[in-house]
């Protein structure tokens, strides 16, 4: 039984404070604190500004009453109580406040008091930062809600590429805090807007931040943390709904031998995210004829069993040398994923180098069996000359652990061998780590990791994770632009592989981190494609579980050399150009920002939109896009209409014979945006007052709007019309384009009355919204005004309104 001893408010409410409803008996003794901790996430540091819980007996009234002689001191200086909790059980409470913004940084001293009696000081460090997630009531999922306010969880969990809002604090006490660093099921989020005082609920200190779920999402529960300053939140849970095919690698990077009839190959994973699908793939070239082929043609993928495999391969027997392009596509219906395919050939004379694959080995067993077999490493020759090589091992502890064969041997021109790797059978239980060194005629040395874990057997326990990369080798050159395949085995110290949680690398160039997407057998895949050129750089994988939380990281080092000319999209890079939101729709103005886009830079005047600018062409899955501006770093182009909406889709740019690897959005039906006078996606709006002779003033400061006013709003995102359009063709001016999605405003928090919402006659990739403006909202030369459709909101616009 619990009873509450202090007020409580909507915060309180929603994330779920232990309230207490019942009395407990403590007299008036002296309080006694016995810790301290963040107020969401029960972290080890609390920082100005943020949310913080002191615990301990007797720190409230039992009774409920003279709540308000609680007193709770930071330094000597009441801080702002937000809540107090008992639990009738241990009889402790839980008090939760802001520390004061004042605070200095460095020791802390917190005092509570009660009628006057005062605990003992309680020392605690105040740091910068103390970043936090909000959780919903005792679980661990994170408090959110849908773009539309409405409640998410695991009844109505997000999609892949939708927009979503989190409750976070513990930001500093800047005016305008850093945007934290969000990681979603592994995977960098983009982190769209952090607002004080979000709508969810107003509390000091704490901040509404709207997120895009990152696309390459499957169904589940995706771990999520911010960070800042170095330091991290507790992790909570996003719920997710996922539907369709995902593949293991988004581009592949294969080395030959002009004239070789060797092939050169990778497999890659055709990987279901909720029921049995049935797909077919096909390879396309860009030059070069028919140098690219994939197999097998069709498959079915089913999230209950392992993932089929396709096999790319690669010959060079007609080609010259030069790099070469070609894609690989995986089509459901009207469903697809894009593999870009990126061949280097070198001339006859020279060599790339053996290839080596996997580049590392995971085992799993119990100790002291034999093993039922071995595991392969794939050794090719691309070259005109025979290779030979040699081996050398290395082993934790005092002996091998390991044999494999053969360890020596010789390799044809264009052809390729197996050496088969066996863990002995008389193995304790535990882990063992070592490698395979293999030394090449040509001086070139290829190194393979290995890495067996073998369980104690009977009920088991976890307390330790293990990691080896199966895929890219020590020493590593991953050219920039060019897509690198990454694979990793993660296992934990009961021998299970693990299947559930968050992997993700790290690089030190500057690039941001990737997540792996699980194939359900312990790997973990993703491609890297390099942006930051980098002589030396270091991959640092992270695999994490949370129930035990247990971590574990490993390292390689090796370069990114510069690869000019080649496109690259940037990750979260496909924004809509009104206000900078990921997720378009149909019909939506988009900026594609990344590196080596175009020959230079050029806006297009022709009307249609073209769909080619000097070399550069856009596509999206099958579609070219309209463009409207290239240059080396931005593109701006039109999303096409009639796509399938809630779909996730790749987007691809080219540039001449050279293609980018290709970056996964989500298109939404709608996802309205105005757009600015700063270009900037906030501030003032291009919002205009219509008066009856026909002219548009801008609705800012001097020329402010007030109630009964007719507002022309200059927008996009707002989807599909009626009659229906082409993109990069001009709006009809013979009859209204009208959104097919109903449009609501709001202007200041007051419904405005929409009049029309559709395209603006005689332009492309523009939409207008008609409204009115209601009385009731309070004067402001900032009040905000904000539009949705199809359960999307756009980023707050400002006007004046007097």
């Amino acid at each position: 039984m619990y009873k509450l001893s202090f007020k409580i408010n909507s915060l309180t409410a929603l994330i779920g404070i232990a309230l207490c409803s019942a009395t407990v008996g403590f007299g008036q003794s002296a309080p006694v604190i016995t810790g301290v901790s963040s107020g969401f996430g029960a972290r080890p540091f609390v920082s100005p500004l943020g949310l913080a819980t002191v615990t301990g007996t007797n720190l409230g009234d039992p009774a409920g009453a003279n709540a308000s002689s609680v007193k709770v001191l930071v330094n000597g200086t009441q801080a702002l109580i937000q809540g107090i909790a008992i639990d009738a059980a241990s009889g402790t409470f839980a008090i939760t406040f802001q520390i004061p913004p004042q605070t200095p940084l460095g020791p802390g001293t917190f005092v509570v008091s009660r009628n006057g009696v005062a605990s003992a000081p309680f020392s605690f460090p105040i740091s910068q930062y103390s970043p936090q997630l909000a959780g919903a009531g005792t679980t661990t999922l994170a408090l959110l809600q849908h773009a539309d306010g409405s409640v998410l969880d695991a009844n109505s969990p997000a999609a892949p590429g939708e927009k979503v809002r989190a409750v976070v604090s513990g930001l500093g006490t800047a005016l305008r805090p850093l945007v934290p660093t969000l990681m979603v099921g592994g995977f960098p989020a983009v982190v769209e807007e952090l607002r004080f005082a979000d709508p969810i609920f107003r509390f000091p200190g704490v901040y509404g931040m709207t997120f895009v779920v990152p696309p390459t999402l499957g169904t589940g529960n995706a771990p999520m943390s911010i960070s800042i300053g170095n330091q991290v939140s507790a992790t909570r849970f996003l719920p997710i709904r996922s539907t369709g095919l995902t593949v293991s690698q988004s581009g592949v990077t294969l080395r030959a031998v002009a004239g070789s009839s060797a092939s050169v190959q990778r497999s890659i994973s055709v990987i279901s995210t909720s029921a049995p699908i049935s797909w077919n793939a096909t390879a396309t070239t860009i030059s070069g004829g028919n140098w690219l082929q994939v197999t097998p043609a069709t498959g079915v993928s089913d999230p209950l069993l392992a993932p089929p495999t396709i096999q790319i391969a690669a010959s060079a027997a007609q080609l010259g040398a030069g790099n070469y392009y070609g894609t690989v596509s995986i089509r459901s219906g009207n469903a697809r994923q894009l593999i870009s395919v990126a061949l280097s050939v070198s001339p006859a004379g020279q060599s790339p180098g053996p290839t080596v694959e996997p580049t590392g080995l995971g085992f799993l067993g119990a100790p002291f069996l034999a093993p039922t077999s071995g595991k392969v490493i794939r050794v090719s020759n691309p070259t005109a000359s025979a290779l030979s090589f040699t081996t050398q091992l290395t082993a934790s502890g005092n002996a091998t652990w390991f044999t494999y064969d053969p360890i020596a041997g010789s390799i044809a021109p264009g052809a390729a061998v197996t050496i088969t790797v066996r863990p002995n059978a008389s193995l304790a239980a535990g882990n063992y780590s070592g490698s395979i060194t293999l030394n090449f005629s040509d001086g070139t040395q290829r190194v393979i990791s290995l890495l067996a874990v073998l369980g104690p057997g009977g009920s088991c326990t976890p307390t330790k994770l293990f990691t080896v990369f199966t895929l890219l080798a020590p020493n590593f050159s991953s050219p920039v632009a060019w897509p690198e395949n990454i694979d990793a085995f993660v296992a934990d110290d009961c021998a299970n592989p693990i299947t559930t949680g968050a992997v993700g690398v790290s690089f030190s160039n500057g690039d941001p981190p990737i997540g792996l997407v699980p194939l359900m057998d312990g790997h973990w895949s993703a491609t890297w494609t390099p942006r930051t050129a980098s002589a030396n750089v270091t991959a640092t994988l992270k695999a994490q579980v949370f129930n035990p939380d247990l971590t574990a990281t490993t390292t390689l080092s090796g370069s990114a050399p510069a690869n000019p000319k080649v496109p690259i999209v940037f990750s979260g890079g496909v924004v809509g150009t009104a206000s900078y939101v990921a997720s378009p729709a149909p019909g939506t103005l988009i900026s594609i920002f990344g590196a080596e886009l175009a020959d230079d830079s050029f806006a297009s005047p022709e009307i249609p939109r073209p769909a080619r600018i000097l070399t550069t062409q856009v596509l999206l899955n099958d579609t070219t896009l309209p463009l409207l501006f290239v240059s080396g770093g931005q593109i701006n182009a039109l999303v096409p209409y009639g796509l399938a909406t809630n779909s996730t889709y790749q987007l691809i740019v080219r540039r001449g014979d050279s293609i980018s690897t290709p970056e996964t959005l989500a298109v939404l039906p709608a996802q309205p945006a105005v757009f600015t006078i700063d270009q900037s996606g906030k501030g003032q709006g291009h919002i205009y007052r219509a008066t009856t002779s026909g002219q548009q003033i801008l609705a800012t400061s001097g020329a402010a709007v007030t109630a009964g006013d007719v507002l022309v709003v200059y927008s996009a995102g707002l989807g599909e019309v009626d009659p229906g359009s082409i993109a990069g063709t001009p709006a009809r001016i013979d009859v209204l384009q009208r959104t097919v999605n109903p449009v609501t405003a709001t202007i200041g928090g007051v419904n405005a009355k929409v009049e029309f919402a559709g395209l603006t006659p005689g332009f492309t990739g523009l939409y207008q919204v008609n409204l009115v403006v209601p009385p009731g909202v309070v004067p402001s030369e900032t009040a905000e005004l904000v539009l949705s459709a199809a359960g999307q909101v756009s980023t707050p616009a400002t006007l004046a309104v007097r």
